[in-house]
């Protein structure tokens, strides 16, 4: 978890978007107001609009931040050096720590699926299918050289695998309640997570 900035030394337009985020994430979009978001940050809501025009606006920027984030860490582990293995568990851990620096990235975009699919539908389609198809092209390949299980099937693989990372996070505080605060960290939910998905792809 990287160190928290001091606040005042955030810009304004990137405070702004981390308030929002939170908010969206724990009230979504119909309940998340510009007026507290403006609370938040300590502006009156005139200024708030000076920087983002209307409420969509603002979360489109939100959702906007959080996929070119995101669409910066695949590319950079589906060119890395290594085995099909290696390349996975990079991915997974890049991922998953990508979603681990802000556990609100993840509830996000978990109430995008409930509440506006077509619209993540298409932003996904947009920024991050490309390197989604090159690593499912790469599944196809390990089947061929009979490293990947032969029942495997890559889109729907991909599909689960990027869910169960997502829920690692999102659900995670609810998911102590299964077992105990003091016995279900983060970690262990990360390294399940990649263990299950190891084992399910690779003989």
């Amino acid at each position: 978890m990287k160190p928290q900035p001091n606040p005042e030394s955030v810009p304004m337009r990137a405070r702004i978007l981390a308030a929002a985020t939170q908010m969206l994430a724990e009230n979504g979009y119909e309940g998340t107001s510009l007026q507290r978001i403006a609370d938040k940050v300590g502006l009156r809501k005139p200024s708030l609009l000076h920087h983002f025009p209307s409420k969509d606006a603002l979360r489109q920027a939100v959702l906007d931040t959080i996929f070119s984030g995101w669409a910066q860490v695949l590319p950079r582990v589906l060119k890395s050096k290594g085995d099909g293995q290696d390349r996975f568990t990079l991915t997974m851990r890049e991922t998953m720590n990508f979603f681990a620096e802000d556990k609100d990235r993840a509830r996000l975009i978990l109430r995008e699926i409930l509440d506006n699919p077509d619209g993540l539908s298409k932003r996904l389609g947009a920024t991050l299918a490309p390197w989604m198809q090159r690593f499912t092209a790469s599944l196809v390949k390990g089947k061929d050289a009979g490293t990947v299980r032969q029942e495997l099937d890559p889109e729907a693989f991909v599909a689960h695998t990027a869910a169960l990372a997502l829920g690692a996070f999102a659900l995670a505080d609810a998911a102590r309640g299964l077992l105990g605060d003091d016995q279900l960290d983060p970690n262990r939910l990360q390294e399940e997570c990649l263990r299950m998905t190891r084992a399910a792809l690779f003989n």
